[in-house]
């Protein structure tokens, strides 16, 4: 598909720009960009902007997507309006910072990573001595319930901490894919590559064979026929990506394997 974008003041005669994209340079994109020259005059004018699909049908085209905003204009300030005074610049700033956090992406993953600061600040704080004893009793819990029989039948060579650390690790792990694939659906290049170095490394420390990444890369094949019964092709795009990073970590641990056996 190709599409046409088109802006131009509103009641204007003619386009003031327009210009062709092909659907593959937005693909994954949250938000794709679509750019035109910088109209210097345009505060407190309206403009009003088409898209159009050239060659999409019912079957092949590019959509807008239903998931939180779809749709963001945004303006670019000028250098020297910003810098011509501190009151225009901590102004700037402000809103800047603000108007990050509209995005459920940013409040996520800033959530996610004030986690241990959040925990920190709490324990130090007079509310610290009244979740002492949660914390030890879960930890005394969890320790206790590493030596359980079912830890044992899942990883029976490993010890009793050694166990509890393995599930730990891979819980993260593959809670933090399933997120990801199932609801949040970043697209993020970083994150593709991020969390399979981290499971191989996590495997190749606890002396797991490919095996297991290979078990968990073709259980992920089973997600994709599912979602798309349910007409969720999104999704299943993300699992089918997320199960072949699997089983590309799982030849990459093979190699390793084999490499480490010739020696």
């Amino acid at each position: 598909d190709s599409l046409l974008f088109q802006i131009k003041e509103k009641n204007a005669e003619g386009w003031y720009y327009e210009n062709k994209y092909r659907d593959g340079m937005i693909y994954e994109l949250p938000f794709f960009p679509f750019g035109f020259p910088i109209i210097p005059d345009s505060r407190g004018k309206i403009y009003e902007f088409k898209i159009t699909s050239l060659k999409g049908d019912e079957y092949n085209s590019v959509a807008i997507s239903n998931r939180w905003q779809n749709i963001a204009a945004k303006y670019k300030f000028n250098k020297n309006e910003i810098l011509q005074s501190n009151n225009s610049f901590l102004q700037f700033s402000f809103k800047k910072f603000t108007s990050s956090f509209e995005s459920i992406d940013v409040l996520f993953s800033s959530f996610v990573y004030l986690l241990p600061l959040l925990f920190y600040l709490m324990l130090l704080s007079p509310l610290g001595k009244y979740f002492e004893k949660p914390i030890s009793f879960i930890g005394q819990k969890f320790s206790s319930f590493s030596e359980s029989a079912f830890f044992k039948f899942l990883l029976p060579s490993s010890k009793a901490s050694q166990r509890f650390s393995i599930v730990i690790f891979d819980v993260i792990l593959l809670g933090a894919v399933l997120i990801d694939g199932l609801y949040l659906r970043l697209g993020n290049d970083f994150v593709y590559l991020l969390v399979p170095i981290l499971w191989i490394f996590v495997q190749r420390y606890f002396r797991f064979t490919s095996r297991k990444t290979f078990i968990v890369g073709i259980s992920m094949l089973l997600f994709p026929p599912v979602f798309l019964q349910f007409n969720l092709g999104q999704i299943a795009e993300n699992m089918a990506v997320w199960a072949y990073l699997f089983l590309v970590a799982g030849t990459i641990q093979i190699l390793l394997e084999l490499k480490g056996s010739e020696r």
